[in-house]
């Protein structure tokens, strides 16, 4: 009678209620973004002419390699070069990956860098060579020129990882592992430039 013509009526209305309940849940997980890459065309500062002679120049380097979280490798006064390696724990202050927004299990807005080594939990290294090349120009004046060699490794903690090697003025653009849905398949790194504009400007703050 009744009841039985209800109890027909119940069963696919909670069936129906599951089924959507099912769907929006994994809409909401998926993981989606979008990625952009870094503006190339920005080069920042890593060769100066300082006003100041070269003595006074090596000394003002080695001051600041001293207090800094470089440690040295090798300097030779005669040459006018000094080698130094470095690690970041926080990488995002030495290169730039471009910007990443995304939503779903993660949601998450800023740059890549913070992304990877930060929101998603997937970690990553970043350590380099740094090669400083102090060059007398005339008796007061003093050429600084910094290079390094950075080497990003992105996904130290997650079952793939992907590894940026690039040099100060150039850039490096890999294919990753699994790119998040709506994103294009490269990721670009390059410096920010803070490693190198740091030491020209300590020493022209002395």
């Amino acid at each position: 009678g009744i009841i039985n013509y209800m109890k027909k009526i119940k069963v696919p209305l909670i069936s129906i209620t599951f089924t959507c309940l099912f769907v929006i849940s994994c809409t909401t997980l998926v993981q989606q973004g979008s990625y952009t890459a870094p503006d190339l065309s920005e080069k920042g500062k890593y060769s100066e002419t300082i006003t100041k002679n070269f003595d006074d120049t090596w000394t003002a380097v080695i001051d600041f390699v001293s207090t800094s979280s470089f440690s040295i490798d090798n300097f030779e006064k005669d040459s006018g070069l000094i080698t130094l390696s470095f690690g970041a724990s926080n990488p995002g202050r030495y290169i730039d990956c471009g910007s990443f927004n995304s939503s779903g299990t993660i949601v998450f807005e800023g740059s890549y860098v913070d992304y990877i080594d930060g929101a998603s939990r997937q970690g990553s290294s970043l350590t380099g060579k740094m090669n400083i090349s102090i060059r007398s120009v005339s008796d007061e004046n003093t050429n600084v020129r910094v290079n390094a060699r950075y080497i990003w490794i992105a996904g130290i903690n997650s079952p793939t990882s992907n590894t940026f090697n690039f040099d100060t003025g150039g850039s490096a653009t890999i294919l990753v592992s699994n790119p998040t849905i709506g994103t294009i398949p490269t990721r670009t790194c390059l410096p920010t430039y803070y490693a190198e504009s740091s030491v020209i400007d300590f020493v022209k703050s002395l």
